[in-house]
């Protein structure tokens, strides 16, 4: 009776037996075993429930595929709710824990954009650079758009910005590499460096300036624009004197990630950096301190104050305690929160009256002043001098003067803090 996709009705049955002539008696009794019949299973010895035999048509009051509906009409929005909500759903929960590293595609598009740039910086040779050069130069790295300029040089262009960061020069004959604003000691540029050379007579020149004729480097040329300790570091760079012209390598080269991948992570980076200290600069300016004061923790919000810990790092300075002898690394922490000289200073303002706060971290010093400074402005700015005047302290005690009185230097707090002058006690 029953076929592989349907089913015979009860009433087709009884035709199809009195048509064959059985007896209406007999075709009775097989009606009454198939229509209202009922059946109960054994299982492990005890009987299930009955089961009512059917036969028919089921109606379909709703058809789905993949979990999306199939209508004879036009969708609408109503229908399509439940999955909407369960994305949001979802989405929120992985907020809760911090995020499944969901980006903008917008975000993703300058990084992809390096990639391309970087490939015809590799493959000077292809058809596709020879073109490129022969059309605009070489010199991608500088935006200079005109009228007529194509979709695939504004491409190039606005890859180059992605990819600069992730590169270095090294140097041939110096003629491409600025001084100042490109990569070629290390892995920054000198206008992101703390100060550490002649800036200002530095700026325009190009770095064959301290090259000779040899392929050797002008020590003594050196010497009027940078600092003893970092020339060196300098002159440890190879100068490719067999090249032509200079060339990019990357800085990092980090197996197992694409150049697209630390393109977009290092702008992230950035990204996230540039949020952090732009909130800060605001709340910093309205609290209206000593201009050298206010620059000097702008510099520290962007981390370019030669700590030991960094001239360390960029082995220039061998040590990087501090030269106070806390006996612990001299970091922006430190500077800022954990240095011993700077708690003195607190404890003798708490002695004269003054409440100041202590904290343990640059984060969380930064973070608890945020909101004192809109409500108690006089509380933030006497801690900001503190660290201001003991970073002072110690750039003294660090080129072999006296070191000023824990008396001294809260005396010179106060008054640059409350009287916007110049300090009243120097020694």
């Amino acid at each position: 009776m029953e076929q592989a996709y349907d089913n015979m009705s009860w009433d087709a049955l009884e035709q199809v037996l009195q048509m064959f002539g059985i007896p209406v008696k007999m075709i009775g009794l097989i009606m009454k075993c198939v229509k209202g019949a009922r059946f109960s299973f054994n299982i492990n010895g005890k009987a299930s429930k009955w089961i009512t035999t059917a036969n028919g048509f089921p109606q379909v009051k709703e058809l789905q595929y993949l979990g999306v509906q199939l209508l004879l009409r036009r969708p609408v929005r109503a229908d399509f709710q439940f999955h909407i909500d369960s994305v949001l759903q979802k989405l929120n929960s992985w907020g809760e824990k911090g995020g499944r590293n969901l980006h903008l595609a917008v975000d993703r598009a300058g990084p992809l954009k390096a990639r391309l740039t970087w490939r015809m910086i590799q493959k000077l040779e292809s058809l596709f650079s020879r073109v490129i050069t022969a059309k605009y130069g070489d010199d991608v790295w500088n935006i200079k758009y005109k009228s007529n300029t194509s979709v695939a040089w504004k491409v190039l262009n606005e890859g180059a910005r992605y990819l600069k960061p992730l590169l270095r020069w090294r140097v041939a004959n110096g003629r491409s590499i600025d001084v100042v604003n490109d990569v070629w000691l290390l892995d920054m540029s000198f206008s992101k460096w703390p100060i550490m050379a002649d800036c200002l007579g530095l700026e325009g020149l190009k770095l064959n300036h301290f090259i000779n004729s040899n392929g050797s480097w002008k020590k003594e040329e050196f010497l009027c624009y940078f600092n003893e300790d970092l020339i060196p570091v300098i002159i440890q760079i190879k100068i490719e004197y067999e090249m032509l012209e200079d060339f990019m390598e990357e800085i990092h080269s980090l197996y197992g990630k694409t150049i697209i991948a630390r393109a977009y992570e290092t702008h992230y980076r950035s990204k996230q950096d540039f949020e952090a200290v732009s909130g800060f600069n605001s709340w910093l300016k309205k609290l209206k301190m000593m201009a050298r004061v206010e620059v000097f923790w702008w510099r520290l919000s962007r981390g370019v104050i030669p700590t030991n810990e960094f001239l360390k790092f960029r082995k220039i300075y061998n040590d990087d305690q501090c030269v106070r002898g806390c006996g612990e690394v001299e970091n922006m922490s430190h500077i800022t929160s954990m240095c011993n000289h700077l708690r003195e200073v607190l404890k003798k303002i708490h002695e004269w009256g003054i409440f100041v706060p202590v904290f343990n971290s640059m984060e969380d010093c930064l973070s608890e002043l945020k909101c004192p400074s809109m409500t108690a402005p006089n509380v933030v700015i006497l801690y900001f001098n503190d660290v201001y005047w003991n970073w002072k302290n110690r750039n003294e005690v660090a080129h072999g003067k006296e070191a000023n009185t824990i008396s001294a230097t809260a005396a010179n707090v106060l008054s640059t803090a409350y009287l916007s002058s110049n300090p009243l006690i120097a020694s």
